[in-house]
């Protein structure tokens, strides 16, 4: 029987099942390239899946007072699947993001840990009613302390910034930087075999994670 969840747009119109949502295929991978375009003067990004089919388009204007990151379905930017905005542009230290699903409805929360972040950059992923679902924090204290000292600037990739993505202690996800030119990541669920996080909430917490902590 074919998976037609994983084979985004497989359906003719007028073939589609009843109840068939064309967008929830998008998020129906494991793995996510994500790239961050460069030369431009807001931070963009496309998203692809494993075999570089892109996904979404992504793109937070620079001159906003709060950070606001539409994730859309191309670069027409004519249907937003997704919407990042920060909760306040006051805080810095413990910021937030809300996540809004297509129809405005809040599906999830991000809100950064300031002080623990000092040593290691450290975010909790709350679902809609408030309740902790998931961690994410630099892959080592070790690395994250390493990171903040001027040797970095020396060996610069071999300390990139990298996060897990954790869920009742047990690692989920790795959202890691890749050993090439540009700002591009991989963002890998693979171990989330049972897909206990929302593959919304977790392409917006990849693109956050890069935003947000200015890699």
């Amino acid at each position: 029987m074919t998976d037609y969840l994983n084979q985004p747009g497989s359906f003719p119109a007028h073939q589609a099942p009843s109840g068939y949502n064309p967008d929830a295929a998008l998020f129906a991978f494991d793995k996510f390239l994500v790239n961050q375009k460069v030369l431009s003067l807001n931070s963009k990004y496309c998203v692809f899946n494993e075999d570089e089919k892109q996904l979404f388009y992504v793109d937070r204007p620079a001159l906003k007072v709060k950070a606001h990151v539409g994730i859309y379905t191309d670069d027409s930017k004519s249907k937003m699947v997704l919407n990042l905005v920060q909760d306040s542009a006051l805080t810095i230290i413990n910021s937030s993001f809300t996540l809004f699903d297509e129809s405005g409805k809040p599906i999830a929360y991000f809100k950064r840990q300031g002080w623990k972040s000092m040593l290691r950059r450290t975010w909790k992923i709350l679902d809609a009613t408030g309740s902790e679902i998931a961690i994410a924090e630099e892959d080592s204290l070790i690395k994250a302390i390493l990171r903040r000292l001027p040797l970095v600037e020396i060996i610069g990739d071999l300390l990139r910034t990298n996060f897990v993505i954790t869920r009742n202690g047990n690692v989920i996800g790795e959202f890691i930087r890749r050993f090439t030119l540009g700002d591009k990541y991989v963002l890998d669920l693979t171990q989330d075999r049972a897909r206990t996080l929302d593959r919304r909430v977790a392409v917006a917490l990849a693109i956050l994670l890069d935003t947000a902590e200015s890699r």
